[in-house]
């Protein structure tokens, strides 16, 4: 036998943790101390590439503190003692911020920026501090200036044409035409997923899981404004060109997608009953297990008509492992009458179920008792409910045209901005050279990249600037003038956000509003 395993379990256990313990003890022991003040240099405070830098105090030995000074009296206190040994609160909030501190620091400082005014703050105001490191705005811009600033101008340009555009046009980015691209965009947000086979996630959530920013906040930015804007140019542009004969032949060929089905707007709680083998060795349903869950759906039903958990929870807990083609709160979205969902292979929702629902009258949502079905049982919330009807050409005529400008879209986008571009004269000026200027006047290191990034417009020579060509005009394109950078479309938001191959983001859908139907 070896000599390990003469050694007790429990003995060698014991001795396992206690140096550990010892170990992390030393760590900490050993640890450097730094001072909180700033230490100055006679030129002034040093500085790294994101700003002035408070130097740690020099003629402190890191062994000339006593570990106890640095630990908070609460941090002292034992919450286990093995062996005789305690462990500290302090130790377990090292172990957690070891495992989870960065992160957990980058999600306040997410939070925290969210809300942060860019705009109103001062260059060298302060965003974040700790007792060797300061970083302010104008050491974040610098950054941001050497790695983005083509893209940013190129971003801004775009806009600039597009509001000029906009204005000799007589278009107003109002209130109306903000609503009518957000009823666009989520109109191919489902129907892209549809075509993909992908399961619903709600079209606001979905903004703002990718965006990262409130709904309501992305609809505002300047950038969305003028792409709604921009759309509405193509638009325009499409339907004096698009001829008669090609909007019928369009319209003709899709009429599935102006057919309205009647439908209705459901979130299910779907659980499936539990067979077991009978005599004859066949899976069955028993009676016993019909009764047990239909007492286990009354139980869900009470709990979400008494308020006490929402459906959204209900779902999350019990649901979600039947249900794979919902958002997390377990909406399904547009359902038909026929119990068929639009993405292809998903569970039909039981006729019964459905015929509840069109009984079921207004105001929505309404919560729906338990339906029986022959696999299962169903716990519904109605959100809505619309009626089919035939397409008319004339009363689809606009759409028709907004669904051939989205079938080509980016194309059309980019032929409108080109020209856009043409008929506008834009001064490149140095931009090397402002950002050079910009972190000198900081006060702030200089390094800068050494070769442009190719994405910015050729600034090599005077002689190809285009600052030293005062006779540039809308003849001189960008298209005809190697000096010039290609006209590319600005970075607006797109028409339809970024694929999202990952699960539906988790969504916190609020409990019913009104009142709900027992």
């Amino acid at each position: 036998m070896s000599d390990a395993a003469e050694v007790p379990l429990g003995t060698r256990v014991k001795y396992l943790v206690i140096g550990l313990l010892a170990g992390a003890a030393l760590v900490y022991g050993l640890r450097p101390s730094f001072s909180t003040s700033t230490a100055t240099a006679p030129g002034g405070p040093s500085t790294n590439a994101w700003g002035p830098v408070a130097k740690p105090a020099s003629s402190t030995s890191p062994l000339s503190t006593p570990p106890s000074s640095a630990v908070p009296a609460g941090g002292a206190l034992a919450v286990a003692v093995v062996d005789g040994h305690v462990i500290t609160l302090r130790e377990v909030e090292n172990a957690l911020l070891k495992q989870e501190g960065v992160q957990q620091l980058m999600t306040m400082l997410d939070e925290e920026f969210k809300r942060t005014d860019w705009e109103k703050l001062g260059d060298h105001d302060t965003l974040v501090q700790t007792n060797s490191w300061r970083v302010s705005r104008v050491s974040v811009a610098a950054q941001l200036l050497k790695q983005k600033a083509g893209d940013a101008r190129e971003d801004l340009i775009g806009i600039a044409l597009v509001r000029n555009a906009l204005a000799k046009e007589g278009v107003v980015v109002d209130d109306a035409l903000i609503a009518k691209e957000i009823k666009r965009m989520e109109k191919r947000h489902y129907e892209g997923l549809e075509a993909r086979k992908q399961p619903y996630v709600d079209f606001r959530a979905f903004i703002e899981q990718t965006q990262k920013v409130p709904f309501d906040e992305y609809v505002r930015q300047e950038g969305f404004r003028m792409g709604a804007g921009i759309r509405s140019l193509v638009e325009r542009r499409a339907a004096a060109e698009l001829s008669e004969e090609k909007l019928n032949e369009w319209f003709t060929s899709h009429i599935e997608r102006y057919r309205v089905q009647a439908a209705a707007d459901l979130s299910v709680i779907y659980i499936p009953y539990q067979t077991s083998k009978g005599p004859d060795g066949k899976e069955r349903v028993t009676q016993a297990e019909k009764d047990r869950l239909m007492s286990v759906m009354i139980q869900l039903h009470q709990s979400i008509f008494k308020r006490q958990v929402s459906f959204e929870r209900n779902f999350q807990v019990f649901g979600r492992p039947f249900e794979q083609n919902a958002d997390a709160g377990g909406r399904l979205g547009w359902v038909n009458r026929d119990g068929s969902r639009p993405i292809k292979g998903t569970r039909k929702v039981a006729q019964r179920a459905m015929d509840d629902v069109f009984a079921a009258q207004p105001p929505y949502p309404m919560l729906l008792s338990p339906v029986i079905s022959d696999q299962g049982i169903e716990l519904l919330l109605v959100h809505g409910r619309r009626a089919g009807k035939e397409p008319v050409f004339a009363e689809v005529r606009a759409q028709v045209v907004a669904d051939i400008v989205d079938s080509d879209l980016a194309p059309r986008t980019k032929r409108v901005l080109d020209d856009l571009r043409r008929a506008s004269v834009i001064d490149y000026r140095s931009l090397p050279a402002l950002i050079e200027q910009r972190v000198s006047d900081a006060g702030l290191p200089s390094s800068l990249p050494s070769a442009i990034p190719p994405a910015l417009p050729p600034e090599s020579s005077p002689e190809s600037s285009p600052e030293s060509s005062p006779e540039s005009s809308p003849e001189s394109s960008p298209e005809s003038s190697p000096e010039s950078p290609p006209a590319l479309p600005p970075a607006l938001p797109p028409a339809l956000p970024p694929d999202s191959p990952g699960a539906a983001p988790a969504v916190e859908v609020p409990p019913p509003a009104a009142p709900v139907a027992p």
